[in-house]
């Protein structure tokens, strides 16, 4: 079976990380002007060992995620069957964005702690990359791959730091709707800013609400 699960435009795909990939995600990883629009668990010089981690981190099953609910469970099911097929449906949640099958950066997914049914997009390209609207391939298809694969997701959401006005246009043109800005909620190089916060509903979906009160 293929491990590409998505085949874009001009030579782009994304598909599972493999062993090899190590030197070729450190030469991209390792920039600051990368680092300088990451969360602060992405390491800055990044080194071959950084890789390393990360490709085995990403190929460890028990970081990945059902394509079945939580709340999928049967009535004739017991809990031990119930879990036992959700393991068995397991998909990672970070790929590599591949360049002629190179690696040139990569996106994921990470699960909502506080809702479920939702997930946070994230993404990196190698600087010579872009401008050439990989991203927005990327962003797009990725998050339209989330809906599909995981029929359980209602959400995916995605921010950008205030100064970085590249992933917000890419954001804007993947279908992202503006939600607002989380004020001073950044700290990077020794600086403060906003976050930007954007999201996606599942096209379609007709949500039972709860009742909202007034503060």
């Amino acid at each position: 079976m293929s491990d590409i699960i998505l085949t874009l435009e001009d030579n782009i795909t994304v598909r599972r990380l493999r062993e090899g990939d190590a030197e070729a995600l450190t030469r991209h990883a390792n920039n600051r002007k990368i680092w300088q629009n990451m969360t602060n668990r992405f390491p800055h010089p990044y080194k071959v060992e950084d890789s390393l981690w990360w490709i085995k981190h990403c190929n460890d099953k028990a970081q990945w995620l059902s394509t079945i609910s939580p709340s999928d469970s049967g009535r004739s099911e017991t809990k031990g069957a119930f879990e036992a097929r959700r393991a068995e449906s397991v998909l990672p949640t970070d790929y590599a964005i591949c360049h002629l099958d190179k690696p040139i950066g990569c996106c994921g997914i990470e699960l909502d702690v506080r809702a479920t049914t939702s997930v946070s997009i994230g993404y990196w390209l190698g600087e010579e990359f872009w401008g050439r609207g990989i991203a927005t391939q990327v962003a797009t298809e990725f998050s339209k791959w989330i809906f599909d694969t995981f029929d359980w997701i209602v959400r995916v959401e995605g921010d950008a730091y205030s100064w970085n006005g590249g992933s917000q246009k890419v954001l804007r043109k993947s279908g992202f709707e503006y939600e607002g800005v989380q004020r001073m909620k950044a700290f990077k190089d020794g600086k403060y800013g906003d976050v930007v916060l954007f999201g996606k509903v599942r096209p379609g979906f007709k949500p039972v609400l709860m009742k909202t009160s007034d503060p």
